[in-house]
């Protein structure tokens, strides 16, 4: 059974091209495009890995991993950060709640080798 990945970023270009290249590598992908969708979402369905955008006009990238990792059942799930913030650290990111940080622009082949990572 493929794992199942979860795309969140409001830049729906963003998640349109990572998910085309993560279906490639035979990943299962769905996308959100606000932060306010990513709780209820896991709480419903079995995700393996999330790629958050830090930035985004509702609820923050910060405040979502606080969410998934204060839930028992999803506190394990890696959570790789994107963000085109260079001034937030990886410890500042990592206190969070981040597996992994990636900063904008993305570079693809750096992304997927994360994923893989985690995810083999």
């Amino acid at each position: 059974m493929p794992k199942r990945l979860l795309i969140v970023d409001d830049e729906k270009n963003f998640t349109l091209s990572i998910r085309r290249l993560l279906e490639l590598s035979g990943y299962e992908t769905e996308e959100a495009h606000s932060g306010s969708e990513v709780y209820p979402r896991m709480l419903k369905r079995a995700f393996d890995l999330v790629i958050l955008d830090y930035m985004m006009p509702d609820v923050k990238g910060d405040k979502v991993c606080e969410m998934i990792r204060s839930e028992d059942r999803l506190k394990n799930i890696p959570i790789i950060i994107v963000t085109a913030y260079h001034d937030q650290t990886e410890e500042r990111l990592r206190a969070w709640g981040a597996t992994e940080v990636v900063y904008k622009p993305v570079e693809t082949d750096v992304l997927i080798r994360m994923v893989k990572k985690y995810l083999e």
